[in-house]
């Protein structure tokens, strides 16, 4: 199993070593992107991630101590959350995430404003995508679609959040032999799914408020969040959504749940909320969707009395 460190470093080798931003103008993006676009879909992870929200930037405006005191915490909170998603990873723990997500995807970007047929290769792991580009190559030159599903609960346990990241690369073939790759345009898409606040309720109180969901629960929200972000990469590249976000206005600022968003609004109803920012060379899309879920009781509920347990009745065989 990749360990949390392990994981970031597979995002870099995948996101930013090695690529160089092209410049372009923002009504470069054909329409589709590719009539037989070159597509690659990433499944990196196994079991839910832990992201952890990382004290050492501030940390670091005191000193060499303050960066020391600053790991120090991240790393006490890294083991603390670990501890904690245990309970919630044996119940997903024969949920296919990675299949959820590739048939999604798949759906997605088989659609009118990125590609009517798609060439889709899926790879089973970050180091597969990095080792098989050579043998990707058709020619000197090729680009791709490189898109990499996520999904994560907050090491304060306060949300989970499912996303999905988006690279439409050039990939060149240098005198070397070695691949170059240098990215035309990203995007981010994500739903976020942050519990609603119970009063004195902190991290061990929220864990158990995601366990008293059961696997049911929990499947149907992540499966909701694949759902979404699948929805929002279709949608970013369709005609109103590629007219809408060229026409927004920066600095508009939305309500929802008492919450500010600021970026354009693209979809909202009592449920949900999307709101995106940037346009062409970089742009996310950050969904939210908050959970209502209770508080976990202290004492399971009592099993009942074998007497108590209906026992059903048997047909006769029929012949």
């Amino acid at each position: 199993m990749k360990s949390p460190m392990n994981r970031v470093m597979l995002f870099t080798v995948l996101a930013l070593t090695g690529m160089k931003a092209i410049a372009a103008s923002s009504d470069s993006i054909p329409y589709p992107i590719e009539p037989a676009l070159n597509v690659e879909v990433v499944l990196h992870q196994q079991e839910i991630a832990v992201d952890v929200t990382s004290t050492a930037p501030v940390a670091a405006q005191f000193g060499l101590l303050g960066a020391l005191v600053g790991a120090a915490i991240d790393n006490a909170n890294a083991q603390a959350a670990e501890k904690r998603v245990a309970d919630i990873r044996n119940l997903l723990v024969d949920y296919d995430f990675n299949q959820s997500a590739e048939g999604a995807i798949k759906a997605a970007v088989a659609s009118p404003g990125i590609s009517p047929a798609p060439v889709i290769t899926v790879r089973k792991s970050g180091w597969d995508a990095v080792a098989e580009q050579g043998n990707a190559m058709t020619g000197p030159q090729q680009t791709l679609l490189r898109l990499v599903p996520h999904y994560a609960i907050a090491s304060n346990f306060e949300s989970i959040k499912v996303s999905l990241q988006a690279f439409y690369l050039q990939r060149t073939v240098k005198d070397s032999g070695k691949i170059k790759e240098s990215v035309i345009f990203s995007r981010n898409y994500s739903l976020e799914l942050p519990l609603e606040k119970i009063q004195g309720s902190g991290a061990d109180e929220d864990a158990d408020r995601w366990v008293a969901l059961g696997r049911d629960g929990l499947t149907v929200l992540i499966g909701q969040g694949i759902q979404q972000t699948a929805d929002m990469l279709a949608y970013d590249f369709s005609a109103e959504g590629r007219a809408l976000i060229a026409n927004a206005k920066s600095g508009k600022s939305t309500q929802f749940h008492g919450k500010t968003y600021r970026g354009t609004v693209l979809r909202e109803n009592p449920d949900y909320i999307w709101v995106a920012n940037g346009k062409y060379k970089s742009r996310t899309i950050v969904g939210v969707q908050p959970v209502v879920a209770p508080a976990a009781t202290a004492e399971p509920a009592p099993m009942p009395m074998p007497a108590e347990v209906p026992v059903p009745a048997t047909e006769p065989a029929k012949k």
